[in-house]
């Protein structure tokens, strides 16, 4: 029998920005037609390891191997030529093109006078979605794809691209139960196909389920590799972060719950809806749990005014307002941090200083001039208050880990005179280390009487933080559940999906 070839083998890896060590002699072995799983905290190096085998980071030392032959890889069209694809967590496609058009960019068959065949184009789609066993129309519109459907179009071009080896990061972040139910059983149809996933995940019960072999990385070095089957997530969370984070439930949180901070009435999303109504107190923090298309974001954007309101009563700080726009809202002591921190929450090609002085300019402005000096000061403390781990304040956000680009987001806001701080999706790909750190701020908040909001699809995070839980779906709340109430994650779920 012939030995097996590995798909990927990285050996004695180094790569250093500066004077800091982002890997140090990493070993990474992925075995052909196997999914690996690669986990550890944000800023453990995985993002580093990838981009060397993307080519977008060169290694300063060691030696990749891919396919069974040693490679430099130089560059980004150099990695594609070896079959090597990425599914990014943040997806890039053209919006306003076709599923077809989006698959073969770049790609795309011509006629004899070299203009693109589009018969071909969305014939040869057809074929190759039929092939790949992924139900799309190839003419709808890319930007009007649910999340889902446009991680499987961007899955099919890298196929349609002859990708062997396919880099996903933090593929399930933004699904719903079904939908990561329907990635995972596809990843193993890839599998059987021969292709090789290296499968990025903070979801450690995903990894464990779909995953063959997986590694964990700790400050830039590879702590464990291991089969999935003999680790469990325990196990896999002391090598990840080599401290305790793990929590049980109980039924008192310790928030010292005073005066109604918030009151919602009767806020329809649409004329036909049902209207939703709830209320947040000083010092509470409550949930809203529900799956893709629940209406949970759609319903905090509604109530401040980002999009259409149709009705509704808000009482704040035992005052009646009405939001004009979510300037208003803002100005009323109001504040979401968004679910799109790369694109709503942050301007990555500025520095960790200029994005935070946005949420505090108030501190340091005087008859609109801005002391630097106090600026400065005040975004490092912030900064350092967050704990984000970088090489200076003036570090390029886009240089960042997700996990310290979403402390940027709250270090933004956090020193600001804020009765109510709304967070939608607060630890989305974020791992389970700083995951903790963005607990504690968020506890934090509710110690200084602020009224937190927060918005998740992950179960135990609601439990682990919230003294009351509102279950959405369909755009109306079907069940509010008191703190006491929230141990049972079935019935949680369970009114996430019927009546």
């Amino acid at each position: 029998m012939a030995d097996i070839v590995n798909a990927i083998e990285m050996i004695g890896v180094k790569k250093s920005f500066g004077g800091l060590h982002a890997l140090k002699e990493v070993n990474f072995v992925v075995t052909s037609g196997t999914c690996h799983g690669l986990i550890g905290e944000n800023g453990a190096g995985k993002s580093t390891l990838m981009k060397v085998l993307g080519g977008t980071v060169h290694k300063d030392e060691g030696t990749v191997i891919v396919n069974g032959k040693e490679v430099n890889i130089r560059n980004k069209h150099m990695s594609q030529e070896l079959g090597i694809a990425f599914v990014p967590q943040e997806l890039d496609f053209i919006s306003n093109f076709t599923v077809a058009e989006n698959i073969y960019l770049g790609n795309e068959p011509l006629n004899g006078l070299g203009i693109i065949d589009k018969k071909k184009l969305y014939s040869d789609t057809k074929q190759l979605l039929d092939e790949l066993r992924i139900n799309l129309n190839p003419y709808k519109r890319a930007g009007d794809l649910n999340v889902s459907q446009q991680q499987m179009m961007i899955i099919a071009q890298a196929l349609a691209h002859n990708a062997n080896i396919i880099i996903m990061d933090e593929p399930t972040a933004r699904l719903g139960h079904e939908e990561i139910e329907h990635l995972l059983s596809y990843i193993s149809f890839l599998k059987q196909a021969g292709k090789t996933i290296i499968f990025i995940s903070h979801h450690l019960e995903e990894v464990k389920r779909v995953a063959d072999m997986v590694t964990v990385m700790r400050d830039g070095t590879t702590i464990l590799t291991t089969e999935t089957s003999k680790v469990s997530v325990p196990d896999l969370i002391k090598a990840m972060v080599n401290r305790d984070v793990s929590g049980q439930f109980v039924e008192e949180t310790g928030h010292n719950i005073s005066d109604l901070m918030l009151s919602v009435s009767d806020l329809k999303l649409t004329k036909k809806n049902n209207g939703i109504s709830f209320e947040v107190h000083k010092g509470e923090i409550i949930g809203f749990f529900g799956l893709v298309g629940s209406g949970r974001t759609e319903m905090i954007r509604s109530l401040l005014k980002i999009d259409k309101q149709y009705n509704s009563k808000i009482v704040l700080d035992g005052k009646t307002v009405k939001f004009r726009n979510y300037k208003d809202a803002i100005n009323s002591g109001i504040v979401l941090v968004p679910e799109e921190r790369r694109k709503q929450g942050v301007i990555l090609s500025s520095s960790i200083s200029d994005n935070i002085s946005l949420g505090q300019l108030d501190r340091f402005t005087r008859y609109f001039f801005i002391n630097r000096r106090k600026e400065k000061q005040c975004t490092k403390c912030s900064a350092e208050a967050m704990n984000i781990i970088c090489q200076s304040i003036d570090q390029k956000v886009n240089t960042l880990s997700g996990g310290n680009q979403q402390k940027v987001v709250l270090a933004k806001h956090v020193e600001s005179d804020i009765k109510v701080f709304i967070l939608d999706e607060p630890t989305r790909g974020i791992d389970v280390g700083a995951k903790d750190q963005i607990y504690s701020v968020i506890e934090n908040l509710a110690s200084k009487n602020i009224a937190v909001i927060v918005i998740s699809s992950e179960i135990p995070e609601l439990q682990r933080l919230c003294d009351t839980i509102y279950v959405m779906r369909q755009g109306v709340i079907t069940k509010r559940f008191e703190r006491k109430e929230i141990g049972n994650s079935d019935l949680l779920l369970q009114c996430a999906l019927t009546n």
